[in-house]
C-alpha cells in the first residue's frame, strides 16, 4: 500500500463530506489519523496533482484573507468515482499482502510458535 494512495483516499473522503480549504483539510486528518501526515508540506502537492486529474476542483474562494489567497477545494464526479475505485484497489492490495503473509507459515490464532 502506498501512502500517497492513502492520502488522496483520505482527501477525496474528506471532500466528499463538504468544500474545505487545504489548511483545512489538514487540520482534520491530523484529527482523524496523526501518523498519516508529517507537516502540511504534502497535503498540497497532492491537492495539486487531483486538480490536475480532474478529481478535484479549486471553487473561487469569496472570504476576505490576509495575504495570499486561499483555495478552496470540491471533489468532482470523477473524483467519487476514483474514490470508489481506489478504495477498492487499496482493499484488494491489503487482502493479497495477509494472503501472501499467510502462506508464508505465520503462527495463526491460537497456535503456538
Amino acid at each position: 500500500m502506498n501512502q500517497t494512495h492513502l492520502l488522496d483516499l483520505a482527501l477525496l473522503g474528506l471532500l466528499e463530506e463538504g468544500a474545505a480549504h487545504g489548511l483545512d483539510l489538514y487540520h482534520r486528518l491530523l484529527l482523524k489519523d496523526p501518523g498519516l501526515i508529517s507537516s502540511n508540506a504534502p497535503i498540497y502537492p497532492r491537492l495539486h496533482h487531483l486538480a490536475a486529474r480532474k478529481l478535484i476542483e479549486r471553487l473561487p474562494c469569496l472570504e476576505p484573507s490576509r495575504g495570499k489567497p486561499r483555495q478552496l477545494y470540491q471533489i468532482t464526479d470523477a473524483g467519487k468515482k476514483a474514490r470508489l475505485d481506489l478504495k477498492t484497489k487499496l482493499g484488494q492490495d491489503l487482502e493479497n499482502k495477509v494472503a501472501q503473509l499467510t502462506r508464508h507459515g505465520l503462527p495463526r490464532n491460537g497456535a503456538s510458535s
